[in-house]
C-alpha cells in the first residue's frame, strides 16, 4: 500500500502506526464497557435507595390519613348534626 512512497522504513512505520491504532481502539472500547458498567450500577443503587424512600413515604402517607379524615369530618361547621346531640355519636359514627 504505502511501497510506492519510498523505502521499507516507511511501510514498517506505517505498519507499527495501524497496529497502534488498533490497540488503542481495543483499549477505548476496554473503558467505555467499564464506564457503562458502572453507570448501571450507580442507577441501580440511585433506584434501591429510591425504592426505600417510596417505602417509608407509603408508609407515612398511610398512617397520616386517618388522623387527617377525623380531622376533616370534626372540623366542619354545619348547623345540626345529629350526633351532637347523641352521648355516643361520634363513636356509633365511627363504628
Amino acid at each position: 500500500m504505502t511501497a510506492g512512497w519510498g523505502d521499507g522504513e516507511l511501510a514498517s512505520r506505517m505498519d507499527g502506526l495501524k497496529l497502534d491504532v488498533a490497540s488503542l481502539d481495543n483499549y477505548e472500547v476496554h473503558l467505555s464497557d467499564k464506564v457503562q458498567f458502572l453507570l448501571d450500577a450507580m442507577v441501580g443503587l440511585i433506584g434501591i435507595a429510591q425504592n426505600d424512600i417510596f417505602k417509608i413515604l407509603t408508609i407515612v402517607s398511610i398512617v397520616g390519613i386517618p388522623p387527617t379524615l377525623m380531622a376533616s369530618i370534626y372540623g366542619m361547621n354545619f348547623k345540626s348534626m345529629p350526633e351532637y346531640d347523641w352521648a355516643f355519636g361520634y363513636p356509633m359514627v365511627w363504628g
